[in-house]
């Protein structure tokens, strides 16, 4: 396998099915090239192959070629993406160097929401769940889109949009987060904000595609072994 990879004509992602980081980069792969190659592996059970791609031992990873044809394994989502962003079609990391400073720090912050999104997944009581769920909302709102626009910084799909868009993907298990921003969004313009962009991203083609037919199944399965209270 370590051998096919290598030898790849196309950008190789290594990939769990249900990993909000992997989903963050094949986003990217969708948006910016769409030929390239998916591997899902098994997080209980790595293959030696993978052990010997990646250095941390985590996914994503993507294999490359460089100029010289070359393969060269890149490891963590917010690097690949830089790399995809920097290598492929216009940038989506563009402005000045503050603008893009903080276009960073929000792409650090969405690990925070990824996180948080996680444990409150993984609660197997009620009283668990009201708690997580609490700070998992009041992390969300944190996040401040332009108001009546269909992405982060405007018009245009940029990195904070594909680093947040899996937390997004996954808020159709979690319906007490929507509903409780659907009556706020009548008297508080940043719950409306958020809940339209929530939307329209979830709904972006490159968002959609960057998960497999198998996904849903294999996110409430993984979930369900766990027994977590969001889906009883």
């Amino acid at each position: 396998m370590l051998d096919k990879i290598q030898k790849a004509n196309v950008p190789v992602l290594v990939s769990f099915s249900i990993c909000p980081f992997v989903q963050r980069s094949a986003i990217l792969l969708e948006e910016k090239l769409q030929a390239y190659e998916r591997i899902n592996i098994d997080l209980a059970n790595k293959p030696e192959w993978f052990l010997q791609l990646s250095p941390t031992g985590r996914v994503p990873a993507l294999v490359v070629k460089d100029d010289n044809a070359n393969p060269t394994t890149l490891f963590e989502s917010a690097v690949i993406n830089e790399y995809l962003d920097e290598a492929f079609g216009t940038p989506l990391l563009a402005g000045t160097s503050l603008e893009k400073a903080s276009m960073r720090a929000w792409i650090s912050y969405s690990e925070t929401l990824i996180g948080l999104q996680y444990k409150l997944m993984l609660a197997t009581q009620s009283d668990d769940f009201a708690d997580k769920l609490t700070q998992f909302v009041s992390a969300l709102k944190k996040l401040k889109p332009a108001p009546g626009k269909p992405f982060f910084n405007g018009v245009a799909f940029s990195l904070v949009d594909a680093a947040v868009a899996p937390v997004f993907t996954r808020l159709k298990w979690l319906p007490h987060v929507t509903l409780q921003l659907q009556q706020e969004a009548k008297t508080q313009p940043d719950s409306a904000a958020l809940l339209n962009w929530i939307n329209h991203l979830s709904n972006y083609p490159a968002v959609k595609q960057s998960v497999s037919q198998s996904f849903d199944n294999d996110f409430v399965n993984y979930f369900k072994q766990r027994n977590s209270f969001a889906l009883k």
